[in-house]
């Protein structure tokens, strides 16, 4: 045990070591100035707030640990902004090590950030090496100066949605959407592009089911369904033009069947 208590010690010596045993105490009171570097090895640098150890530096396995020891305390690093003191971030103890960037109080999710600034954006950037490191480039999610919420694609790629490691969704470069396809494409202008057999629904679907349904079937029609529990088709465009109501396979341009086979009227 070693208490250094003068109000000045100079070690100028080229190399100075303190204690023999890992089990060594050394105590110091006031602050401690180091010209050159300070090397610990296979230990730990402790913090006290009197007799309470608020902290550790730890060399823990190779690892660089940092341990708050306090209860619900948190690690904050900060730092100089223009000359202005500011919080960097925050992990939160109290809340199972939630970070805080720009908050010394995050909520919902492990991740806050927050930019307090009037009308400021908030934003994580994701880059590679083929994307750049501008401003723009990459993918941005946030929120934009007028508060409304942003996915940003900088780059002349597709945006793209998965669900249950499957394409879902895509927007393309040229802003034409797919479902279910991965190469949504148009003749004229953009559009929503969605793979045979998919269909739109309307309607509250009381049960399980759109109250109407427009899609393709097999890509060989068109068809409309009407009610909750239909499962046949309507009324059927074919791929030559040709309209058949009350069949899916019309055999003139205007094809109306009854389904029980009685004479259709017009």
């Amino acid at each position: 045990h070693t208490e250094f208590e003068s109000a000045s010690i100079l070690f100028s010596s080229g190399s100075t070591k303190i204690g023999n045993s890992g089990d060594d105490i050394h105590q110091m009171t006031g602050s401690v100035k180091i010209s050159g570097s300070f090397r610990a090895e296979t230990s730990q640098i402790q913090f006290f707030d009197d007799n309470t150890e608020i902290g550790v530096l730890e060399n823990s396995s190779e690892n660089l640990k940092i341990e708050s020891k306090v209860q619900d305390k948190d690690i904050i690093f900060s730092g100089n902004d223009g000359g202005a003191g500011i919080e960097a971030m925050r992990i939160d103890m109290s809340e199972a090590g939630k970070v805080g960037i720009g908050t010394n109080a995050p909520q919902t999710g492990k991740l806050h950030i927050h930019d307090g600034s009037s009308g400021a954006t908030s934003y994580v950037q994701l880059t590679q090496d083929g994307t750049g490191t501008s401003g723009t480039n990459g993918l941005l999610v946030g929120v934009n100066a007028a508060e409304a919420s942003i996915i940003y694609n900088g780059e002349n790629t597709p945006l793209i949605f998965y669900t249950n490691a499957s394409e879902r969704v895509r927007i393309d470069n040229a802003g034409n959407v797919g479902i279910g396809i991965n190469s949504p494409s148009f003749t004229d202008g953009n559009g929503i592009h969605l793979a045979d057999d998919f269909r739109i629904g309307f309607g509250d679907g009381a049960n399980s089911r759109p109250d109407f349904q427009i899609g393709t079937e097999n890509g060989t029609y068109l068809g409309i369904r009407a009610g909750e529990g239909s499962d046949t088709d309507d009324l059927a465009i074919s791929t030559s033009g040709r309209l058949g109501i009350g069949t899916t396979s019309p055999s003139s341009l205007l094809h109306v069947s009854e389904s029980s086979g009685t004479v259709a009227h017009i």
